[in-house]
């Protein structure tokens, strides 16, 4: 759904909910790796909604605050640590 520029929008919930194959062994147990997907009606899907000038505008600043050196002000093409 993403390559197509959809989101979820009306589905309930999963169709089905594929997992690794040792939890399908297991189905007392919850699957949490990170193989699990959820399938989705694509029929339901909504397109995905673009941010405003304003709200861009406000995440680049916040991308420039954690990308900038607080000592030599210098900014960097990656995250800072605190």
């Amino acid at each position: 759904m993403r390559n197509m520029g959809l989101s979820p929008g009306d589905n309930d919930g999963p169709v089905a909910i594929l997992c690794c194959k040792w939890c399908s062994y297991r189905p007392q147990w919850s699957c949490n790796h990170p193989t699990r997907g959820f399938l989705l009606r694509v029929d339901l899907a909504k397109p995905k909604r673009m941010p405003t000038l304003v709200q861009e505008w406000a995440l680049d600043r916040a991308m420039s605050a954690r990308e900038t050196c607080g000592d030599c002000g210098r900014r960097f093409v990656f995250c800072l640590s605190k």
